[in-house]
This record gives structure tokens, C-alpha cells and sequence, in this order.
């Protein structure tokens, strides 16, 4: 076991990373956990939105873009361009590049605020214990005064389109295709498949997008939706709205059978299925917040994994829940404002194991 840390911080996206960094800024000796890694084992700090999310969506948005107006609307500005031909993989090296500089500068901003990164998958454990096993099996067990659950979500499994890394792909596949696909099913009309679609699409691809409701983007605005929905058909997206993929059939070369909600059938060939994430598994549910949430922290979980209460229930046992994995998720910089309560409680010297009596007590 290694020595204690004033803080341990599970996950390095925008909330972890920054929350880590401030904690060690205010002087309490911190540590990071990440699972993802690289080919040489190096720990991808910055979360899905910097690695396989916000990032590197909008670098492929802007190149696709780029090569849309170069190739057929620059000449409504009176401009001519001739012979403009697509590289895919130099769009793809272009989109590493920008990921890699952003991760980069997180692991200096970390190194550089002495903050300890710890490689691996951590489980809580009873008594403010994190075990971690790295890609080795090696397992390593740490103990903190206060503990950061700040996981994130993960895409979840949907039955009838089993991702193969082939013919049916996540939105982390549909990120790193090596060409464009002839034909490409996008399964939800949220912004992860809107966004992937409309990059594919610009850059030749026959788009489908097969949405269970009768709207694209829902929570959104109605007004903003039918915008968007008018321009994402005119760069030549095609919606089947209303609609329940009931499986997948994989043939030679193309993969695709959807059900209409009323009964109807309809099937088109794909040569590829985008799986968009239309259902999300939080992260903490591989933590074992569940079988360590009601009986140590206090912390109640729901059927999603999502931690309730997190303000009250957990820091009584110093559990803290930044981001996505609270069922009433703040923006990322909510990790900023829990690493300055969390560097209050360590100057103040409260015990850590005192319960809601001893939260009363300090009350008074």
C-alpha cells in the first residue's frame, strides 16, 4: 500500500484533471487514477471529450467542412477550384495531432502541479481505499482522506446492434474510419451521431439516420431541432424518424434491417452501421459505488449507476461527485469549486469518520 493522499481523484477528463490540479495547487498531496491507455501504455488524460469525444469531432468537422466548400461551394463565391481531392488518412493524422498536443499539455499541467497519475482501473474499496489494476493484472491498492469520483459515462450496449469494430462501430470507431463508406446508418439523432453524420456525409457518404422519436436532438428546443433538422437535409442527410432497429443481418458487404414503431418494415443495405451512444453506462459502476455506496459512503445510486445527493450524503464519508456521474450533473468546472471545499475540510481537521453526528456538531 502505497502512502496516503490527501485526495485521489478517479477519471482525468475536464472535471477530474482540473479538480486534481487545484487540489494540488491549494497544497493537499493528490493523485489521479485513468484506465485509458495508449499502444505505449501511457495513461490518455483528458477524458472522453478530449480523446475520443468533443476534440476530435469537431477536428474532423472542420476538415470536412473545409473540403465541402472547396469542392462545391466556393464557385457561389466566384471562386474556381479544380482537381480537389480528399486524404483521409491525412485528416486522420491531422485530428492525432490536435489530440495528442491537448493530452500532452494536460500531462504537463498535472506533472507540473506535482500531481501523482496513477495508471490502471480503480475499484472502491471499504475505508476510503481505491484498488487499482493496471494492463498488466498487477493490482495496487491506495487509501485518501477524500476520494473524487469523476468516471464520466461510457456507451452502453444496445442488444440488437452488437458493435463488432466492423460493420457496426461506436462513435469511437465512426472517428477513425480509413475511408468513406459508400453507404452509413447513424442509430439516434443526438448530437454524437448528428455531429459524425454530418462529417461523413460532407465527405461523400450516404447518410441515414434512424431516430425511435418523432424529432431529431431531443431535450433540445423544438424550433432549434426542425433548424437543424432543414439543414442537416440539405447537406444531404436522409431521417426515418419514428423508427426501432430491431436487429442487424450482416451479409457480404452491407449490414441494415430497421422496424417502424407501427409495424411497418422497411430495410436498406449499409456498408457500415454508425452506433451512436444512444444509451450511457456511468462510470462509476464499474467503480463499485453500488456495493460500496449505501453501506460506506452513504450515497445512494440509481438504476443508471448516477449517484444522488452527493452534496450531503457523500461528504460525510469525504466521497465527492463531480460531472456526469451526479443525477443532477453541474459542467465540468464544477470540479474547480469541490477541490476548494474539499482544501476548507483538510485546514479545518475534521475527522473523517465522525457520521451525521458529528456533522451536527461542527453545525453548532
Amino acid at each position: 500500500m502505497s502512502n496516503p493522499f490527501d485526495v485521489i481523484v478517479i477519471g482525468s477528463g475536464p472535471a477530474g484533471y482540473v479538480c486534481a490540479i487545484r487540489c494540488a495547487q491549494l497544497g493537499l498531496s493528490t493523485a489521479v487514477v485513468e484506465q485509458n491507455v495508449n499502444e505505449q501504455a501511457q495513461p490518455l488524460l483528458g477524458g472522453t471529450c478530449l480523446n475520443v469525444g468533443c476534440i476530435p469531432s469537431k477536428a474532423l468537422l472542420d476538415s470536412s467542412h473545409r473540403y465541402a466548400e472547396a469542392a462545391g461551394h466556393l464557385s457561389d463565391h466566384g471562386i474556381g477550384v479544380e482537381g480537389v481531392s480528399l486524404d483521409v488518412a491525412g485528416m486522420m493524422a491531422r485530428k492525432e495531432k490536435i489530440v495528442s498536443q491537448l493530452t500532452g499539455g494536460v500531462s504537463g499541467l498535472l506533472k507540473a502541479n506535482g500531481v501523482t497519475v496513477i495508471t490502471g482501473s480503480a475499484v472502491l474499496l471499504a475505508g476510503r481505499q481505491v484498488e487499482v489494476t493496471d494492463a498488466s493484472g498487477e493490482k495496487s491498492t491506495h487509501t485518501a482522506d477524500n476520494i473524487v469520483l469523476a468516471a464520466g459515462s461510457e456507451p452502453a450496449a444496445i442488444p440488437p446492434a452488437p458493435v463488432d469494430g466492423y460493420r457496426v462501430v461506436d462513435s469511437t470507431g465512426a472517428l477513425c474510419f480509413e475511408a468513406v463508406p459508400e453507404r452509413l446508418g447513424v442509430i439516434g439523432a443526438g448530437v454524437i451521431g448528428l455531429e459524425l453524420g454530418s462529417v461523413w456525409s460532407r465527405l461523400g457518404a450516404d447518410v441515414t439516420v434512424v431516430e425511435y422519436l418523432d424529432r431529431i436532438m431531443p431535450g433540445s428546443d423544438d424550433e432549434i431541432a426542425k433548424e437543424a433538422q432543414r439543414v442537416f437535409r440539405k447537406q444531404g442527410l436522409e431521417f426515418r424518424l419514428g423508427m426501432k432497429v430491431t436487429g442487424v443481418e450482416r451479409m457480404d458487404n452491407a449490414a441494415g434491417d430497421a422496424t417502424g414503431r407501427g409495424g411497418g418494415r422497411t430495410e436498406r443495405r449499409l456498408r457500415k452501421l454508425l452506433l451512436r451512444r444512444v444509451a450511457w453506462r456511468l462510470g462509476c459502476v464499474r467503480l463499485g459505488s453500488q456495493r460500496v455506496g449505501a453501506a460506506r459512503t452513504r450515497a445512494s445510486t440509481d438504476s443508471r449507476g448516477r449517484i444522488g445527493r452527493p452534496a450531503v450524503a457523500c461528504s460525510r464519508r469525504r466521497f465527492r461527485c463531480p460531472g456526469g456521474v451526479r443525477r443532477q450533473p453541474h459542467a465540468c468546472p464544477h470540479g474547480w469549486g469541490l477541490c476548494v471545499r474539499l482544501w476548507r475540510q483538510s485546514v479545518q481537521s475534521f475527522g473523517a469518520d465522525d457520521g451525521a453526528d458529528g456533522c451536527a456538531a461542527r453545525r453548532k
